[in-house]
């Protein structure tokens, strides 16, 4: 017993008040970087999900105004287009209409409500076999506490 005492100085509650002090530290993250993660989060999905053609699973990340016209054009966009690389090329961020830039740390401002995202998209559209390299913009609006993209799919066909 006092070679285990020896080899855990922390046997008296300590501990426990230690990994309590970082569990309450981590959960109250800042807001900011919360409602970014949350944006980039959703971005990651929707763009994974319509990439690998699953257009019903991407619908759920569409604004509820355009989710019927973005499922009768998905399957225009998954019969002809094969994707090959995207990446997210730019994100700007709007509060009310104007701009708005992340602080030093990278945080965003927890107000913002649309963020511009420029997608960079490697792609072939049948029938040609050709790579095309191209720069979509992506609308993202937040409804409540989620973001919803507001797709405009014939920019891939320009």
């Amino acid at each position: 017993m006092k070679l285990l005492k020896q080899l855990m100085p922390f046997h008296s509650g300590k501990i426990y008040i230690f990994i309590l002090c970082l569990i309450v530290t981590n959960c109250a993250g800042n807001s900011f970087q919360k409602k970014g993660e949350k944006l980039h989060k959703s971005i990651r999905v929707f763009n994974s999900d319509f990439e690998r053609k699953h257009g019903e699973n991407a619908a759920f990340l569409v604004h509820p105004d355009q989710q019927q016209e973005f499922l009768s054009t998905i399957i225009d966009v998954n019969d002809k287009i094969i994707f090959y690389e995207s990446s997210v090329f730019k994100t700007e961020f709007y509060k009310d209409g104007q701009p708005m830039k992340p602080n030093r740390s990278g945080e965003i401002d927890a107000g913002i409500n649309k963020a511009i995202v420029t997608m960079h998209y490697q792609m072939v559209i049948s029938p040609s076999t050709k790579l095309k390299s191209v720069k979509i913009e992506q609308e993202w609006v937040r409804v409540g506490k989620n973001w919803f993209v507001k797709p405009n799919l014939n920019d891939f066909f320009k």
